[in-house]
């Protein structure tokens, strides 16, 4: 799974002709490609939970309206494609000199217009960056935040809405989250330095 922005360029996020603001699906062995999902403005972690059957992501939104989201048809077909809404629905505002012809007014509903709603949006926005699974069995995800300088321990329930949420604060913008070896690794932004934490940490949650 590859995702791409809209580099500014909205409308793209909503034209099947084109591969910006979507998550692009490659088959690694003949390199064939098809849109997987929609609607995105900048994604920054993606990860596939092979348990629960479903990719889990995360989003910058503009002024406001970080978002996480769930794509959970893993195979279902060209004909419909799962879309986030995005320049059309979004939590977010704009900034001030983003959108000076005010071309987008957003509507804060995704549902009543027949997007897929975020299972979680941050308004303010965080920063939010990567997401990794600490336990897919129990549904527990872990993120990390740019500008708040916290992780985010997620755990949804069985209709995969957020039923426990626990900010941890680390004193540093966290770039970069990664799962390996029974340890979570951070990438410390402004130090430009590793912390890990052993997920024995979190096995009570």
């Amino acid at each position: 799974l590859f995702s791409t922005g809209e580099f500014r360029s909205r409308y793209l996020a909503q034209d099947l002709n084109s591969q910006m603001g979507k998550i692009i699906k490659i088959n690694i062995l003949d390199f064939g490609k098809q849109i997987f999902s929609m609607g995105h403005r900048n994604i920054q972690g993606l990860y596939l939970d092979e348990i629960n059957k479903f990719v889990i992501s995360t989003e910058h939104g503009p002024k406001g309206g970080d978002e996480i989201n769930i794509i959970s048809d893993l195979e279902r077909n060209d004909e419909n494609i799962p879309n986030y809404g995005w320049p059309l629905s979004s939590y977010g505002e704009h900034y001030p000199s983003s959108d000076p012809e005010n071309k987008y007014i957003f509507k804060k509903s995704h549902r009543e217009y027949d997007f897929i709603e975020p299972i979680k949006f941050y308004t303010p926005s965080i920063g939010i960056s990567e997401i990794v699974a600490i336990d897919s069995t129990k549904k527990l995800y872990l993120h990390g935040s740019l500008k708040y300088k916290s992780l985010y321990l997620i755990k949804l329930n069985g209709k995969n809405q957020i039923s426990n949420f626990t900010s941890i604060h680390m004193n540093d913008r966290i770039r970069d989250v990664l799962k390996f070896d029974n340890k979570i690794f951070l990438y410390l932004e402004n130090e430009g330095s590793i912390a890990i934490i052993d997920m024995e940490k979190f096995k009570n949650v």
